[in-house]
């Protein structure tokens, strides 16, 4: 674990508000106000984290015309998000959620106030997911190795499937139960689409070890394919759900 106090020093809040204005100076249009909200809500936290957040935002910035980024900022939605952003950020676990944060409300900036008020939605739905779950609706993509080379390569010890068979161990059984829960938060989160599975033999819903009904899930959902989109993964399959 690194030591906050190389980062805080002896005074934490304005050491962070300093350096952290610094960063926001990196944009050249929004810099200034995103500057004033870090250190009027954001008080106390790491510093890299937010560093990273504002140079990732910047890059996604750099792309837009300065007078209509500007123009949105006087909205209050598009204010909101970039509040809502800087929170997310500077509670993410990892550089990838930080980056998928900036991604999804640099698109919300670009856009209009009623894109903005979008996006904030699509951002508390991605603070809902943790880190594997994310992964775990990207493995859903149908295109996800075309799209992300190595994908699965990358992230097998995260999705290599849990097989509570008799006679298990423990472990086994945990990880079982935690990415059936993976599965079905995202379910309910209207991010992926699911059937139940039917006995062909009785033609009734299959019940598992558990006690719940088993289900074969189908793929990602419009609005599955909405979030990646917005922190930068791009489905090209059509929609099929």
């Amino acid at each position: 674990m690194d030591n906050e106090g190389d980062y805080l020093g002896g005074n934490g809040a304005d050491l962070l508000a300093k350096t952290a204005r610094s960063a926001a100076g990196l944009i050249p249009f929004a810099g200034p106000l995103i500057g004033e909200l870090i250190s009027s809500i954001i008080p106390e936290q790491r510093i890299d984290r937010l560093v990273l957040y504002v140079r990732a935002l910047e890059a996604r910035l750099a792309r837009i015309e300065g007078d209509k980024i500007m123009d949105t900022l006087k909205s209050s939605p598009a204010v909101s998000l970039a509040e809502d952003g800087f929170r997310a950020a500077a509670l993410s676990a990892s550089p990838a959620r930080t980056v998928q944060i900036a991604e999804l409300v640099a698109n919300g900036i670009a856009a209009d106030e009623v894109a903005a008020n979008r996006q904030r939605h699509l951002l508390r739905i991605l603070e809902e997911l943790n880190e594997e779950e994310v992964i775990w609706l990207m493995s859903f993509s149908r295109d996800i190795e075309q799209t992300d080379p190595g994908f699965r390569e990358r992230n097998a010890e995260v999705l290599a499937p849990a097989r509570a068979n008799l006679g298990a161990d423990a472990d086994t059984l945990d990880l079982e139960a935690l990415q059936e829960s993976y599965r079905a938060h995202l379910e309910r989160l209207g991010l992926i689409s699911a059937e139940v599975e039917v006995d062909p033999k009785t033609g009734t819903p299959v019940i598992q070890g558990n006690g719940q009904l088993k289900k074969r899930y189908r793929g990602t959902t419009h609005l599955g394919r909405m979030l990646l989109a917005q922190i930068g993964h791009q489905e090209t399959w059509p929609t099929l759900f």
